[in-house]
């Protein structure tokens, strides 16, 4: 079952100022080797920024996402950029739960990726 899981969010209860807020933790990658489960950190946050800061770790998901569609390690790093761009965004204007809202904002995202366009 591991073997069909390629990533995996650790969350936590934090609380600020008194209050409980649920925070994304970490983002790991999944891997099966020789029947044993490990991970590798891929990204972290850390809680003095309230930042996520990506890990020095190579990505088995990322390397087979760009042998599948013929990127370059720079083509990852650009669509990278652009989602990250795109939740900033989606944050700043409050976008949180509608289904709707963030699954239009997701087609947007995609049609610019397949036209070529930021």
């Amino acid at each position: 079952m591991f073997g069909a899981l390629d990533l995996m969010v650790i969350q936590s209860l934090q609380y600020v100022e008194g209050r409980g807020i649920r925070r994304c933790l970490s983002l790991n990658e999944v891997y099966v080797e020789e029947g044993v489960i490990g991970w590798n950190p891929l990204f972290v946050w850390d809680p003095h920024t309230d930042t996520f800061q990506r890990t020095d770790t190579s990505s088995r998901v990322l390397d087979r996402i760009a042998y599948s569609h013929g990127w370059s390690e720079e083509d990852i790093q650009k669509n990278l950029h652009m989602r990250a761009k795109t939740l900033r965004n989606m944050t700043q204007e409050q976008i949180r739960g509608g289904v709707g809202e963030v699954g239009a904002r997701i087609h947007e995202l995609r049609k610019s990726l397949l036209h070529g366009s930021e």
